[in-house]
């Protein structure tokens, strides 16, 4: 009633709405872990998380930690991490109570549809790669890197292992080449 009465449209006042506070854009990422070993290895992951907290996010910097563990405000306890970003992104990570899963849930704002898909996909990364030499002096890449991507199931390649790294996506469908110096390439 108060669009009409204004003569605007519902999808022009939504616009409107989004313009004002921006665009949100939400997913979820479930990772099985089957058996003992699997329980083991989310408890390993939620433990790992409260104590070596990253200090960004795809470039995003922390801006608070909500650990519900303890218990967090007013909210009952329980074991759940959020994980508050600047321009109002977020990061959530649980256990799921019914299933041997982690979820891991990724909220992004952007001043565009478009900047906050963007910003919704490098929360939560396909593949990653690391430019380094091999045995360098810096002990790159660092091993609380590598383990954090391995258990976010993210496959890495490394130029110290692998050489050079080509890219390319066709029909939405990521393709990685690697090659060393003398393969031919």
């Amino acid at each position: 009633a108060i669009c009409k009465s204004q003569g605007v449209s519902l999808i022009d006042h939504l616009e409107a709405l989004y313009q004002k506070y921006g665009y949100y854009k939400e997913a979820v990422v479930s990772k099985a872990f089957e058996g003992i070993e699997g329980a083991a290895k989310m408890k390993e992951i939620m433990a790992a998380m409260r104590a070596n907290p990253k200090s960004t996010y795809a470039g995003l910097k922390v801006v608070a930690v909500e650990d519900y563990l303890p218990g967090y405000k007013d909210y009952p306890k329980s074991d759940a991490l959020r994980i508050r970003l600047e321009n109002n992104c977020w990061v959530c990570v649980r256990p799921s109570g019914t299933e041997p899963k982690i979820k891991f849930y990724f909220g992004a704002n952007g001043k565009s549809a478009a900047e906050a898909e963007a910003l919704l996909q490098a929360l939560q990364p396909e593949a990653a790669t690391i430019s380094c030499g091999k045995n360098n002096r810096y002990g790159h890449p660092h091993p609380d890197t590598l383990k954090r991507l391995s258990e976010a199931d993210v496959p890495v390649w490394n130029t110290a292992e692998c050489g050079a790294i080509f890219l390319t996506w066709d029909n939405n469908q990521l393709a990685v080449r690697c090659c060393r110096h003398g393969d031919g390439d």
